[in-house]
This record gives C-alpha cells, structure tokens and sequence, in this order.
C-alpha cells in the first residue's frame, strides 16, 4: 500500500511539473532553453535564428557594459545587432519569415514570437520615451515574475507538507531513503525556476536599459522622501494645518512606532503637518532622545486638538487629533488607511515593487526613525562590534511574555529550516559555498546557545546584552532596552533575508524597514505564522486568478476574477478566507490561484516639490 502511495506521489509531482512547464512555455518570463523542432528545408532553422540573435545580443551587450571602446567579440555582427535596435529596420522580421517552418506553429515558436515581440516593444517605447508605455510593460513582467514565484514556494509547501506527512510505515528504510530523494529532487528544480524567473527579469531589464528599475526605485524614493520632508517643514509652521498623534498605547516599541506610521500617513493624505506628542510612551525619554524632530523646530506645540470626525469635513480645524485606527468602524474608515497606495505613485511602484504598499510604509517608517546623533553614534558601534558581513540571515525569535499573549511557540529548529534553505538556494544560484551567517534577535538567551549547540557549521551573530535587556520585563522600557530594540530592529532589516513570525510588530517593522535597502525586497520575508498585515487596515483581499477546479483542492468555491478575504496561509499549500460577497464561512484554497489585490486611493500629489 505503502509503495502504491509512493508512485502516485511520485506521478503527481511529475504531473505537477508537466502542467508547470506548459504554462511557463506561454509566460513572458520564461527563460528556460528551448529545444525547438527542427525543420526541412535548405535555410536556417528558427531555433538556429533565435540562437543567434541571443548570441549577439549578449556579446554586444557585454562590450557596451565592460569597455564601450573594447575590440569586437570575433564573429559578432555588430551593423546587424545595432540594426536591431532601429525600429524602422525590417531586416529581422524578413528573416524570421524566411525560416522554412511548418505552416502550423507550434506553442514553443509561438512563445519565441512573442517573446521577441516584446522585446521589440520595450525597445521602442525607450527609444520613444514613452514613459506610460514602459511603465505597464514592465508592470506586466513583474506581475508574472511574482505569479512564477508564488507558484514555485506555494507548490514545494504542499509536496512537503504531504510527503513529510504521509503513511511510509511499510518499509521505512526504503521509503524514507524514496522521501529523501524526491524532496531533494523537487526542490531543487523548484529553485532553478526560481532562478529562471529571477534571470529573466535581468535580461528584461537589459532590453530597457541597464540599471533603469533601480533608477527608478531610488528616484520614486526621493520623491517620497522630498514630499515628507516638505509636509514637515512649512513656511509658516505656526498657520499649517496639524495633525497630532499621541504615542501612548500601551503596548510595546513596534506597536507604538506602527500607530506612529499610521498617523503619518493619515497626516500626509489630508495634507497636514504631523506633531508627535510622546510624553505618555512607555520607554524612557521622549521621541527626541532616540530619533531625529519631524520637522521645523520653531513651531509652537499646537493647542486646543479637535476630535477627528471626517476627512470630508468642509471646513476643518486647523489642529485635529488622530484617532486610533482601532477605533474607526469598518464603515468610516477612510480610504487612504493602510493598505492603500497613492494612485499617482502605483504605476511607478509595480514595475519595480512586488508589494507597492509595503514599499510606501517603508518609506514613511524610513523617515520617521532617522537616528539622532546619540544613537546613531551607538548603532555605529555596535556594527564595529558585532562585525556583521554578508551574506547573512536575520532570525527573530521573540517569547517570553508574547507566547502568553498572542503568538506560538516555534522551535530553533523551524527557524534554522528555512535558513538552510535559503543558503542552499544560494549555493545553486552562484554555484560556490559561502560562510553561513545568522543574526539572531531574540529575548530569549537560551535560544542563542540551543542554535550553536546546533547548528556547528553556522556562524551566529548576537548581542547579548540586548537579548537579557529584552527578556527581562522591569529593563525592557529603560532606555539601555530602547536602544536595544532599536538595534534589532535596524540589524534585521539591513540583513539579507529574515526568518521571523509576522504576528510580531519587531519582524513586520523590520521587513517594512527593510524595503528602503532594496529595489524589491517583498520576497525577501519568510514567516513561520502569519501573512503579511498593518494592525486596524481595511479588508485585506487577494483576486482569484484561477478558477476553482473540482480536484484542485479546499472547499472554497470561487471563479476567477473574484475578491477572497484572506485569513490566513498555513503554509502547506493552502490559505483561509472567504469570497467577499459570498458566505462568511472560511474554508481553504489553493493559496496560488489567487494574488494581493492592490488597494489604490488618492493622495494628494504635492505639486509643489518635484
């Protein structure tokens, strides 16, 4: 029965597989080698063609890049691959149509087509300087790199959650040596897709222009930044318009710093200057001891604060009090609350950015916690001390007095999983062993040496002062804990990738933190509870883009194009949520037949500052 179960699962995942590379072959973003049919005939065969524009492609390309006045790679047509690049040059398209082919293409040519279509596309909008044009071509790839992605991770969760789980009691030498195999097998593979996504977008990119995605990300940073900087620093500061935010939850650094966030956008979509007032918070000293002023220092504390009613209000006070996001009703909640994107930035962002609101509130996180001068100066000294180089992955572990209140206790062992796997996707992308490095925030000292003991062939970096300060309730507030807090949090985001729980504040500030060191760091995240959430935000959906198939498994029903309420994703193939509009009931789904439905809202534009 045993080996029965064995060879179904093994023919499943090579179906699974079959289905995979069906879909890729049609993608934008495959980059796999094909092996195109060759065909009769006296002329070059089509894949021949492709062969050699890709050849010349590449030679030129790497000319252009090294040493624009570097001798000609032998053999490469230069007049012919520069002709490329002239829209108005039909040379190409004659010569695809000369190749002796079947009168029926079959879908891998149909691919190549359309593959060189596209790359022609992207080449005449640069050329045209249409920047729309441009925009939601590359939109578009980056929607299919994630699709590609999210179905690689999603696929090897469900092979491994059923073949970790299944019945192998029969013969277990050879069943678990079977296991073995084919866990390795399919994740490798998985990683090489990954690998070709990521390769992919690469080569786009080299279509465009070198470097044109990073360049974009940085100069929609300074906008961003430019933009905060002007809302806080008004001509007349004691006329603007304010908005004042108490930072007196009772509740610990990441929750306080998220209802700070919260209220810097709120400030910033109603186009008022944001005032922190932090004398109830819980650390010691106020804002100022640890972070850089907002804004303008000349401006006069404001008085008498209205009670927030509507930002519809037609004529406003000019101080009003943020309330707190937990308090507005489903109903009143504005629609710039988090996960809203501003609609003049959402073109921009999702031609770079996996997860457009993620990067907005790293940006506005970014500027909220600019280090004053004293702690800058002790964050300096402890990078010196700690000597952290990279690659490294930053692992969160928090217990303590959260495994009575809200989160699950996880295993050293949970965590080092996913590091292992993603040094072992590493070492196949570059090829070459590296050393294996972990910064380890945690309250819990015992976690520190249970990992060591371990964990041999790791390098482990943590700060041990901070973890006894952290783990110690009566020094957690002090500010020797503040500072502390403060230094995880900044360690983690600047690491390469974080293993952590996302029902933690310190993790998702972190990984919020973490989108300002990177074009796209939204995969750069693995999360042991939860998805991805901003405490008190509106619905957060996902869209269906598939249907739901009788045997593609969970319960719930749904067709493409539909809204799902998510609740959460058990990591094993499948999430939780409901149809919006449909019954409350939560049931399962396949977590890659749907993706995050960008909320977009208006913000106003600041057209002052550009």
């Amino acid at each position: 029965m045993a080996r029965k179960k064995t060879l179904l699962l093994v023919f499943a995942a090579l179906l699974v597989f079959g289905v995979l590379s069906l879909v890729l072959t049609n993608s934008e973003l495959s980059t796999l080698e094909l092996s195109v049919r060759q065909n009769g005939g006296g002329g070059p065969t089509h894949s021949q063609v492709v062969a050699d524009w890709r050849r010349e492609d590449r030679d030129l390309l790497s000319v252009r890049r090294h040493n624009p006045a570097a001798a000609v790679p032998p053999g490469l047509n230069v007049g012919r691959v520069l002709a490329k690049y002239d829209d108005k040059d039909e040379r190409r398209e004659q010569e695809l149509h000369s190749v002796n082919r079947p009168p029926r293409r079959d879908r891998e040519d149909e691919r190549i087509l359309h593959e060189r279509n596209l790359a022609v596309e992207l080449n005449r909008t640069s050329h045209h300087g249409d920047m729309q044009k441009r925009l939601e071509t590359l939109g578009r790839l980056k929607n299919r790199e994630l699709r590609l992605d999210t179905a690689t991770r999603e696929l090897w969760l469900y092979l491994r959650d059923k073949l970790r789980d299944g019945d192998w009691s029969k013969t277990p030498a050879e069943t678990e040596d079977l296991r073995s195999k084919l866990l390795h097998s399919v994740k490798e593979q998985l990683d090489l897709l990954s690998l070709h996504a990521s390769d992919t977008q690469d080569a786009i990119d080299s279509f465009i222009s070198e470097g044109w995605r990073d360049t974009l990300a940085r100069e929609t940073a300074t906008l961003v930044q430019k933009r905060l900087h002007h809302l806080q620093n008004p001509e007349n500061c004691d006329n603007a318009k304010k908005l004042l935010c108490r930072i007196s939850k009772p509740c610990g650094f990441g929750c306080q710093i998220h209802h700070a966030a919260y209220c810097f956008i709120f400030a910033y979509a109603t186009e008022r200057m944001l005032v922190l007032d932090s004398s109830g918070w819980r650390y010691s000293g106020k804002w100022e001891a640890v972070f850089q002023p907002l804004g303008t220092s000349n401006c006069k504390e404001p008085l008498g604060a209205q009670p927030w009613s509507s930002y519809k209000e037609p004529h406003p006070p000019q101080v009003i009090q943020a309330p707190a996001i937990e308090s507005l009703g489903s109903m009143s909640k504005p629609s710039f609350l988090p996960m809203a994107v501003p609609a003049d930035l959402v073109e921009r962002l999702t031609s770079f950015h996996g997860y457009p609101f993620l990067w907005v509130v790293g940006q506005f996180l970014q500027y909220l916690m600019r280090p004053s001068q004293q702690l800058g100066e002790y964050l300096e000294e402890r990078r010196k001390f700690l000597n952290i180089s990279h690659p490294i992955v930053g692992v969160h572990i928090r217990r303590t007095d959260k495994l009575q209140q809200e989160a699950s206790y996880h295993s050293v062992e949970e965590y080092m999983t996913q590091v292992e796997e993603w040094y072992d996707r590493r070492e196949t992308m570059y090829g070459k062993k590296e050393e294996k490095r972990v910064y380890l925030a945690t309250d819990d000292q015992t976690a520190l040496n249970q990992a060591i003991e371990a964990y041999p062939n790791y390098k482990f970096v943590s700060d041990n002062d901070v973890s006894k300060t952290a783990g110690e309730l009566s020094s957690r507030y002090s500010q020797r804990g503040l500072y502390g807090v403060v230094l995880d949090v900044v360690m983690l985001s600047e690491c390469d990738y974080i293993v952590c729980t996302l029902s933690s504040q310190v993790c998702r500030l972190a990984y919020e933190l973490m989108q300002a060191h990177h074009v796209d760091a939204s995969r750069l995240v693995y999360s042991l509870d939860d998805v991805y959430y901003f405490g008190g935000q509106q619905e957060h959906v996902l869209r269906a883009i598939h249907r739901k198939t009788e045997n593609g498994g969970g319960n719930l029903d749904f067709a493409k194009g539909d809204l799902i309420k998510i609740a959460g994703n058990h990591l094993n193939g499948f999430s939780l949520g409901n149809r919006q509009g449909g019954h409350v009931r939560r049931e399962l789904f396949p977590s890659y037949k749907a993706e995050e439905e960008i909320r977009v809202a208006n913000f106003p534009t600041y057209p002052e500052v550009s």
